[in-house]
């Protein structure tokens, strides 16, 4: 059980580095689409497919969140089960 605790602590490290890498790089896109920077360079297709891949990064971003929390319970329960408790204990 610890060396599934240590590789699920690895990934959701590793998710929450990459969480921030495109909260960084998404806020980026936000401020530029705001500001119109070179905006006026880009066909309206351009800029929805900005808006898409924004929309993209957020979804996978919570995708992956929601499967990292499901197996940090299921690691939870497993425990606590094998201590004779509840995943709450």
């Amino acid at each position: 059980m610890d060396t599934l605790r240590k590789d699920l602590t690895k990934e959701i490290l590793a998710c929450l580095e990459e969480h921030a890498n495109w909260w960084i790089q998404a806020a980026v896109n936000c401020e530029e689409l705001a500001a119109g920077h070179g905006m006026e360079k880009l066909s309206e297709a351009q800029k929805l497919a900005n808006w898409q891949l924004l929309a993209a990064v957020y979804r996978e971003r919570a995708e992956l969140s929601a499967r990292s929390v499901e197996a940090f319970r299921k690691e939870a329960g497993a425990e606590a089960t094998a201590r004779g408790g509840s995943a709450s204990s």
